[in-house]
């Protein structure tokens, strides 16, 4: 079970406590302080992840609080958000100027709290996996970095050798340009749509009505989701690609896998009247391989065929082709592919429809995920589609003892 985000609730009014704990109380861990002095203290020793303070105390207010925690550098990555009754422009200025995340107004509202939090928690979430992916992409050009250095003065005699060298070194370059300008393409925009419906909640709030107040919370969850799927994708392939991954070998029973893997998008082909079904094996087969990475390719081949599928249906069917080797087969009536597009499809980020042109969500990973999973197991991947008739994955588990 996922370790519940840490919550510090800063309130001189004891009724204002309670009413936080009611809200926020059966997802979070909350702590709480009745003063100024009380949350510094609080914050130093429970570390949370978000800080709820209210302005109007005595002796210290919530901007001097707010002042004091950002001062100290291990705090300034905590979101503060003010909750107060003062609602005046000059008031909202000089909070931001301290370094608050947000504004909650009193009286408090049970939705607006639930949405602020959430939306907050969900960036600082986002922020603490895209400091690790940076981190991680750091260290490994750091590496290459040192390694290029080192075969430099080894080819300082060997002319035709550098030439080689000089030309993977540039194309190494433009590739690592390109995969950073897209991992930024792809965080920023689930990011802005989240900041941009947050802002809108908090400015015009009391003027909308709750079924907009739901689109709006519905759209900030939405944009979480995405961030959260590729932040997790991106860090799949990088540990895949940089050989950080473990293979471990046990017994898979097949027909089992594939059901459970069934099971998790059927409410999804259901949503979109698409018939999902499957022809298992006839007979029991367990063979032994990398049930996590082996899980992948089933999982987002079959995601992949719903997603672009609009009408139709989506078949998964499991036969025996050799003596020591087994095909499942991945058959939908989508969008298909051009044959163009079948020339490189598995590599990182790329999706065949671009820009305004796109009407299918994603982020191009997926394919390059399964690529990956198919060469730690030894598994072919064949692929057939017709652009607008449909696509067909067939994979080929081979040796399988």
């Amino acid at each position: 079970m996922d370790k519940k985000f840490k919550i510090l609730i800063v309130d001189d009014q004891p009724n204002n406590l309670k009413l936080f704990q009611k809200i926020l109380g059966e997802t979070y861990e909350l702590k709480f302080a009745k003063d100024g002095t009380n949350a510094l203290i609080a914050t130093d020793k429970h570390k949370p992840d978000l800080i709820l303070l209210d302005i109007m105390m005595p002796e210290m207010d919530g901007y001097e609080v707010c002042r004091r925690l950002k001062e100290n550098k291990q705090n300034t990555h905590i979101p503060v958000i003010f909750v107060t009754a003062l609602d005046t422009v000059e008031d909202e200025s000089k909070g931001f100027q301290l370094g608050c995340a947000d504004y909650i107004t009193k009286p408090i509202s049970s939705p607006i709290v639930l949405a602020r939090v959430q939306t907050h928690l969900e960036l600082h979430k986002a922020r603490k996996k895209l400091e690790t992916v940076n981190q991680n992409l750091i260290i490994t050009v750091d590496e290459k970095t040192a390694e290029i250095r080192e075969q430099n003065k080894k080819l300082l005699t060997l002319n035709k050798q550098l030439t080689r060298e000089k030309e993977k070194a540039l194309a190494s370059a433009r590739l690592k340009t390109e995969f950073l300008e897209q991992i930024s393409h792809e965080i920023r925009t689930p990011l802005n749509h989240i900041v941009g419906m947050s802002q809108l909640l908090g400015m015009d709030c009391e003027s909308m009505d709750e079924s907009e107040k739901d689109e709006m919370i519905k759209a900030i969850m939405e944009g979480g989701e995405q961030l959260t799927r590729t932040i997790e994708l991106l860090m799949e392939v990088a540990q895949i690609k940089t050989n950080n991954y473990q293979i471990k070998l046990e017994s898979i029973d097949l027909n089992k896998l594939i059901y459970e893997v069934i099971d998790l998008h059927k409410d999804i082909a259901d949503k979109k009247a698409l018939s999902l079904s499957v022809e298992p094996f006839p007979d029991p087969v367990e063979i032994m391989g990398d049930r996590y990475s082996i899980t992948k390719i089933i999982e987002h081949l079959i995601d992949n065929a719903i997603k672009f599928t609009p009408k139709g249906s989506v078949k998964i069917l499991s036969e025996h082709t050799g003596k020591d080797s087994l095909s499942i087969i991945i058959e939908d009536t989508g969008i298909g592919m051009s044959q163009k597009y079948q020339k490189n499809p598995f590599e990182p980020f790329s999706q065949e429809d671009h820009g305004s042109s796109r009407k299918f969500d994603g982020n191009g990973l997926g394919l390059a995920l399964v690529k990956h999973c198919c060469d730690l197991n030894n598994v072919q991947l064949l692929l057939e589609s017709t652009k607008g008739s449909g696509t067909r994955f067939t994979i080929i588990l081979k040796n399988l003892n």
